[in-house]
């Protein structure tokens, strides 16, 4: 695994680490959900709490200059926004940095990928042995 300490660039808006997105940048994080912040439904939900669909009834309704003020002043409290830090996917067997998404059936994954580890990503290597090894003493 290779480490950097180079400070990084966000690939949509081209911030650098430890700086605020650009308006409307689609990896900008929600300070509430943890979420891609220009699709979560935390503003939606909190302005139309009854509503069983908040983001349909946010577009239906739509968010006013004063909501989003009031909004922004709740995640002011919060700690603000959330700023640009580069985290790298990395393999949670090997450590490999950056390693090539694949893609395998949900029912595949959970027959080889033990429940504490089902949300991490693998490697193809790490993949391919872990299936070979419990195929082989089956």
């Amino acid at each position: 695994m290779t480490k950097t300490t180079d400070a990084q660039f966000c690939g949509k808006c081209g911030v650098t680490e430890g700086s605020l997105h650009e308006v409307d940048c689609f990896s900008e994080r929600c300070r509430q959900c943890g979420g891609q912040f220009i699709s979560c439904v935390c503003i939606a939900s909190y302005f139309y709490p009854e509503s069983n669909n908040p983001r349909e009834a946010a577009l239906a309704n739509g968010i006013t200059e004063e909501q989003e003020a009031e909004w922004d002043a709740i995640i002011e409290t919060l700690g603000g926004r959330v700023p640009y830090i580069d985290y790298p996917n990395l393999c949670c067997r090997c450590g490999k940095l950056w390693p090539d998404m694949f893609l395998v059936s949900d029912e595949e994954w959970a027959r080889y990928v033990e429940p504490a580890h089902s949300h991490e990503m693998l490697c193809a290597e790490c993949y391919a042995f872990i299936k070979s090894v419990i195929d082989a003493n089956r």
